[in-house]
């Protein structure tokens, strides 16, 4: 989508210390509280009513956006991203445009067009780095694709248009505490 772009750098992300490494597998048995597997498909009659049978909880109708915090299962660093990986270019309110696609089954790039270099830094590194990713279809339905780390974020240029360009890995080792 963006071919043909400048680099300008790259800042890469700390994972917070012991936020799921070294503790028991029994400590984040999310499956117990969500029900999650890689695959499991989810179908809702609106975006929230499917989001609240994926997370098992009541938000009331109303604008989210596509991550929604875990702190109700005990996961302070971790958030659901609900998103689209169809290679669209997309709107987000005033968050300008955007499009993410999968690099590979275990990378994928969260790219959107940004106004300002200093503020999207200042989003993306204070937004939690641990991301339990839902592909969003058309039809208010999503399946779980696995649990992805906030790697880095870059900054390309375009022309006069500034991209941010956001790597996340999936760490496969995460996913035994499902």
């Amino acid at each position: 989508m963006f071919q043909e772009k400048t680099f300008i750098k790259s800042v890469p992300m700390c994972f917070p210390a012991n936020s799921l490494k070294g503790l028991p597998v029994g400590t984040f048995k999310i499956a117990s509280k969500l029900n999650l597997e890689k695959g499991k498909k989810y179908k809702g009659c609106s975006y929230v009513d499917m989001i609240n049978k994926v997370l098992l909880t009541a938000i009331n109708e109303g604008y989210i956006k596509s991550s929604y915090p875990l702190d109700h299962v005990g996961l302070g660093e971790a958030l659901a991203w609900f998103a689209f990986f169809d290679g669209n270019l997309r709107r987000s309110g005033k968050d300008g445009e955007y499009f993410n696609a999968f690099v590979s089954d275990d990378e994928l790039l969260e790219t959107c067009v940004i106004d300002n270099e200093k503020e999207y830094h200042k989003k993306r590194s204070t937004c939690r780095p641990i991301r339990f990713v839902f592909v969003r279809h058309g039809d208010y339905s999503c399946h779980f694709e696995g649990i992805f780390y906030q790697e880095s974020i870059n900054i390309y240029k375009k022309g006069d248009v500034l991209i941010g360009e956001t790597v996340l890995k999936r760490y496969n080792e995460w996913e035994q505490y499902l």
